[in-house]
């Protein structure tokens, strides 16, 4: 799940407009971004990794860096439609203590990250 600060780093450091995919592991081991950045002539960033980390996680977080031409493709998993907090389990609690013990922020925006911790169901 650590792979996060190597996806977010590329999504900053690609210029618009890109496509940027958003989901769980089934984007992480079922997407070729090669494939798609070739046939449509686009850098693809791939921030799939681990549904357990929610969509809300990763939509809050790359809003700063997604511009007006960018393309943004959500495939969901299966338990982002069932879970409580668009997917988000325990799973998130690692990834967050990581970055909060190493100060890596991957939110250059720390209201964002604030909100993700304040309105996720599994802080409460």
């Amino acid at each position: 799940m650590f792979a996060l600060i190597d996806k977010f780093d590329n999504l900053k450091a690609e210029k618009s407009p890109k496509i940027v995919l958003v989901g769980g592991s089934n984007l992480a081991f079922g997407m070729d971004s090669k494939t798609i950045s070739e046939y449509y002539n686009m850098p693809v960033i791939n921030m799939g990794l681990h549904a357990g980390i929610g969509l809300h996680f990763l939509l809050e977080g790359i809003k700063p860096y997604v511009k007006k031409d960018d393309i943004i493709l959500i495939i969901p998993e299966y338990s982002h439609f069932y879970d409580t907090y668009l997917g988000a389990s325990s799973d998130l609690i690692p990834v967050l203590s990581y970055y909060l013990s190493a100060r890596i922020s991957i939110f250059d925006n720390t209201a964002i990250f604030n909100n993700v911790i304040k309105s996720s169901k599994i802080f409460n």
